[in-house]
């Protein structure tokens, strides 16, 4: 029976696992065009089907994760995120097999699709490891916030949905009128330039005070709530499945409590601007969310006891709290993996391995999750071919096709700089793995081109591809990557360089507050990538990956959607059209 995985809500996906383990997957943002997209994934199960994954005509086994407070299947029908009239007409016949129950929650679902991430990915696979899981989110079931496992066996639980962190961060982010769910991320850029912005002592005194106080309370808060909060599992919007005017609630409490922040600890004859307020708003939230985190982990987790550390849940999407917690001294003995679907996106997955972890399917390559784009049409063809000249194509029947493809990328990478790639897979997950992607030389200028054509925010620093040996001449710390399991791949953990690799790849470096530089890298296994970098390293020991998309847009699946945004860009890159 064929296999289908749903994860629901904020930014659903669909993802097939064939008998080998192979998982072909895709987010339904990238089919509809909107980022960040919560509707039922119609259009993925459909890109499913169009390109062989999954049959209508056959039977279906389905496993769905969701954070709804009731797990009836009844419950969940009445939601907004689930389309029962939709999935009746087209599969002959549904069978429910993974879904979250009392016994098993969206928490447990995390924690199985990460462990099976850091099996998948750890050298010594047949070695006995004991690993601590540590889920957290902005909520789950019941308003679950925090759980930790020691291998699959649960031993600490939190319900203490006030004190949330990850709806913390989020509603952080609209707080200073950037969008939640998904421009997080942007506070890693503003926090860089807190001494920049002429903060006296006393004021800077003040936020870290603060922000070690308010850290104390939601630890000492998260560890005391362990039972389910009945305020926010007894009253449920059938729409949503949770409660929503308890969650407003939270996001007013948090809008209030930095209010004061500001007027109190770095209050001010003028105004700050909304640049400086997203600065301070984000270095006091990364500084309390660290501080937090390294309280609850040590308070617990119960991690010296452990080989390894596993983090996964929507939190560790902050690179930034990963960067502090890989470079814990207390940790420094210990493997650590941040498994780079830690949202929602991956949590089906967990569902899944959960039944099938002792059954005939194979270890399963996550980390290699995508789904064929499908194939050009006629008319695309033609327009590729006479209308755009700053377009290339390399059909995938080409002999010597990687040889081809490598070298018509460095080609243009040599006479330009920057090149877009439209490979012949879509990446599942949030980040570009060089299959849709702007590749560029690693200098400043290039960074600022490529933010100016996508009309992106400048304040965020991009990413390296590399390969391992790369990595290895760049990073001397003992042997990071074999200490990130997985990890290094998905640029999800950062690593402290010196300023003599800053200035190697400025463009490619992250420089923090405290004047100490990092990498966030992608080292790669492609075999095209292998061979671009190859033919750059005499000049460069790397070069920039960020994502082929517009500011705003999601990232391109279909050559349509490529060409569009190739259009947006005005033309300022030639992009490379790899067919599948």
């Amino acid at each position: 029976m064929q296999n289908l995985l749903l994860t629901l809500g904020h930014d659903s996906s669909a993802a097939t696992i064939a008998p080998d383990g192979t998982m072909t997957a895709i987010q339904e943002e990238r089919v509809s065009g909107v980022k960040g997209d919560s509707s039922f994934p119609k259009g993925a199960i459909h890109a499913l089907e169009t390109c062989g994954s999954i049959n209508y005509d056959e039977p279906v086994a389905l496993y769905i994760t969701h954070w709804f407070n009731d797990f009836t299947i009844s419950a969940l029908m009445a939601t907004k995120y689930y389309d029962a009239e939709w999935m009746n007409k087209r599969f002959k016949a549904i069978h429910w097999r993974g879904m979250p129950s009392e016994t098993f929650t969206h928490h447990d679902a995390h924690m199985f699709s990460a462990n099976h991430y850091f099996k998948s990915n750890h050298n010594d696979f047949g070695q006995r490891m004991r690993t601590t899981t540590i889920v957290m989110d902005g909520f789950g079931n019941h308003g679950e916030m925090l759980s930790v496992y020691q291998g699959e066996h649960r031993i600490f639980r939190s319900h203490a949905l006030r004190y949330s962190l990850g709806l913390f961060f989020q509603y952080a982010t609209s707080y200073t009128n950037m969008k939640e769910n998904q421009d997080e991320y942007k506070y890693a850029g503003y926090a860089s330039k807190i001494r920049d912005i002429g903060l006296s002592n006393e004021q800077f005194t003040n936020l870290v005070m603060e922000a070690n106080t308010t850290a104390k309370n939601y630890a000492e808060n998260i560890v005391i709530h362990r039972e389910k909060d009945v305020s926010v599992s007894s009253i449920s919007d059938s729409k949503y499945g949770v409660n929503v005017t308890y969650l407003e609630s939270i996001r007013t409490s948090i809008h209030q409590h930095l209010d004061n922040v500001m007027a109190n600890c770095v209050s001010k004859t003028e105004s700050w601007s909304i640049t400086d307020t997203r600065t301070i708003i984000g270095w006091y939230s990364q500084l309390m969310l660290e501080t937090t985190v390294k309280k609850l982990i040590k308070d617990v987790g119960y991690v010296y006891s452990s080989d390894a550390l596993i983090f996964t849940g929507g939190i560790f999407q902050n690179v930034e709290l990963n960067k502090c917690l890989f470079h814990d001294p207390d940790y420094s003995e210990m493997k650590m993996c941040f498994t780079p679907l830690c949202g929602d996106i991956g949590n089906s997955i967990g569902a899944f391995t959960k039944e099938y972890k002792q059954g005939p399917f194979p270890i399963l390559k996550s980390n290699l999750a995508h789904i064929p784009r499908p194939a050009l049409s006629s008319q695309t063809r033609k327009k590729l071919r006479t209308q755009e000249p700053l377009v290339a194509m390399l059909p995938k029947d080409t002999a010597e096709y990687d040889n081809i493809a490598a070298n018509l990328i460095t080609e243009t990478l040599k006479a330009n700089g920057i090149v877009n790639i439209v490979g012949p897979n879509m990446e599942f997950g949030p980040r570009s793995l060089c299959q849709t992607a702007t590749i560029a030389f690693p200098t400043i200028e290039n960074v600022e081109r490529i933010n100016q054509a996508n009309q992106r925010n400048t304040i965020m620093p991009m990413a390296p591809v590399m390969t391992r040996e790369m990595f290895h001449s760049l990073v001397n710390e003992g042997d990071p990557l074999n200490r990130s399991v997985g990890s290094h791949q998905h640029m999800i953990c950062s690593y402290k360089v010196d300023r003599q690799t800053y200035e190697k790849i400025p463009g490619a470096c992250h420089v923090h507050a405290d004047g100490t530089f990092s990498i966030r890298p992608q080292v790669t296994n492609d075999p095209i990538m292998l061979r671009v970098l190859a033919c750059v390293s005499n000049k460069y020991p790397a070069l920039i990956n960020t994502s082929f998309n517009f500011h705003g847009d999601p990232i391109p699946y279909t050559h349509d959607q490529a060409l569009a945004a190739h259009r947006k860009q005005g033309g300022k890159f030639i992009t490379v059209f790899l067919e599948n």
